[in-house]
């Protein structure tokens, strides 16, 4: 017990202990308000740095975008000007066939010729699209078989085209090789199934299937 500072009458402890509650509370309660205090200025500095960040990232997203672009633009125009180089290369071993008796080596100009034009035909579709890593063999090798056959003028006029190509994308390293390949199996059709102007139908059929590319010509 202690004595009452007025009366010097004995407080105990039962006497004490609403005190005693009502300092704790106090306490806590102080204690709570330092720390909301405290969390309220540590998120307001937090926010600060978020916005300060976040402005950062917008400028970094904006120079990375333009950045892209540049990099898009660069790459149309390196594959606009290829194509220009190749169908340059392949007009000029077309014109050198007017001037070529030997039959023998006016076919093996045609045929470099056509190489070079299915080349020149990717890049041409890579200039035009908006995906640069890949190309659509539906819209690519119906344009091929059928430059091909125009190459060969009367000699494949009694040769009738069947294409029937499915849009399916695939990149451009595989396109090329199916340009190629196309290429030598058109090619070889115009040359030893029809003969001498003879008449018939040239089908080029290709479809996608699981993810691969089943071609039949």
């Amino acid at each position: 017990a202690v004595d009452n500072y007025y009366s010097g009458a004995p407080i105990y402890e039962p006497q004490l202990r609403p005190l005693m509650i009502l300092c704790n509370q106090g306490a806590s309660a102080l204690e709570r308000a330092r720390l909301f205090r405290d969390l309220k200025e540590a998120h307001g500095s937090l926010e600060i740095q978020v916005k300060h960040r976040t402005s950062e990232l917008t400028h970094a997203n904006a120079e990375l975008e333009a950045i892209l672009q540049e990099r898009e633009v660069l790459l149309k125009e390196i594959h606009h000007r290829v194509k220009n180089n190749l169908q340059v290369i392949s007009s000029l071993l077309s014109m050198q066939i007017d001037h070529v008796e030997d039959e023998r080596t006016c076919q093996l100009l045609r045929e470099g010729g056509n190489r070079l034009h299915s080349m020149a035909l990717i890049h041409e579709s890579l200039y035009q699209a908006k995906d640069l890593k890949s190309i659509d063999v539906g819209d690519y090798l119906p344009h091929l078989v059928g430059d091909i056959h125009a190459s060969y003028g009367d000699m494949a006029a009694g040769v009738r085209l069947k294409i029937d190509v499915a849009s399916a994308m695939f990149e451009t390293d595989t396109v090329v090789n199916l340009g190629l390949i196309v290429n030598e199996l058109v090619t070889n059709a115009l040359k030893h199934a029809f003969p001498a102007g003879r008449q018939g139908l040239l089908e080029v059929w290709a479809q996608r299937v699981e993810g691969e590319l089943l071609l039949v010509v």
